[in-house]
């Protein structure tokens, strides 16, 4: 019942060989991933300084803009409750 391990040929040149690509694979994974994250945090950065202020200014005058309309919409409903109270 003995296993005779020398009946076994084993490739260690390709098995090396498919470890170190293995091995590098991993590593440039790795390399690519930390790189990601350095440029996502960039634009991250970048986004928050650049984008932010001006979107600020935008909503600003959205705001501002949508109060003067309100104001506007309602002169003009309080003068068509004068016309139709000068007509009854």
């Amino acid at each position: 019942m003995a296993f005779d391990i020398s009946k076994i040929r084993v490739p260690i040149g390709s098995l090396v060989v498919d470890a170190a690509l293995v091995i590098s694979i991993i590593y440039g994974a790795g390399q690519l991933t930390e790189r990601l994250e350095q440029l996502s945090q960039r634009v991250s950065a970048m986004e928050s300084q650049s984008i932010q202020p001006e979107a600020d200014r935008r909503i600003a005058l959205l705001e501002m803009s949508a109060h003067t309309s309100e104001q506007r919409l309602q002169r003009i409903e309080d003068k068509l409750d004068r016309v139709l109270e000068r007509r009854q």
